[in-house]
């Protein structure tokens, strides 16, 4: 688990390698590499009202459903009691947009581009899947560090993996708790001189 709070700079999200594939959806785009690209994210919205507390970025593998099924499950569970008080978490599931070696099914890119539609919170970055070393899903992890401030004006961005729960509510109360203990502090060092 990575937290980092909200950076001003990034690289753009690249979509340079997508090209229409005739076999697949109109709305999707196939990589030279065969897996399935959405659409461009939309901008970063206007309102600061419709901004996350926090983006979550979760290291996905393509063929995980059930495990990005039950996260989806349990994230909603814990996000506490609605009303005005709960400080909103938006999670993306992250891709590669291409394969090391080999290409996915036509079936898992039919499967991941319904997800994709179904859901809306899949990101494909610049990166590869399925790479043989350790540093594997580094790749992956930076990439999305890179490009997610371009699609979010989130307070706090967060990394994590497929395989581990993140408990939203405490999540949030603990960012907001270490966040006013900062202001404080800044106010109270400010005020000593």
């Amino acid at each position: 688990l990575s937290v980092h709070a909200a950076a001003t700079t990034a690289a753009p999200y690249n979509l340079a390698t997508a090209t229409p594939s005739s076999s697949l959806p109109q709305q999707s785009a196939a990589s030279s590499d065969g897996l399935l690209l959405p659409p461009p994210p939309p901008a970063a919205s206007a309102s600061a009202a419709d901004d996350p507390f926090l983006l979550i970025g979760v290291i996905s593998a393509p063929n995980a459903f059930a495990r990005r099924g039950m996260l989806r499950s349990f994230a909603e569970a814990s996000a506490g009691p609605a009303g005005p008080a709960r400080r909103r978490v938006a999670t993306e599931f992250v891709f590669g947009d291409r394969f090391y070696e080999g290409e996915p099914s036509v079936e898992m890119q039919r499967r991941l581009a319904e997800e994709a539609r179904s859901h809306g919170d899949i990101v494909f970055v610049d990166a590869r899947e399925k790479l043989p070393h350790v540093g594997k899903a580094t790749e992956k992890s930076a990439a999305w560090w890179l490009t997610a401030p371009k699609r979010s004006k989130a307070r706090f961005f967060c990394k994590t993996d497929d395989d581990s729960l993140l408990h939203h509510e405490h999540l949030t109360a603990a960012l907001a708790a270490a966040e006013a203990a900062a202001i404080a502090n800044q106010k109270q060092a400010g005020g000593a001189h």
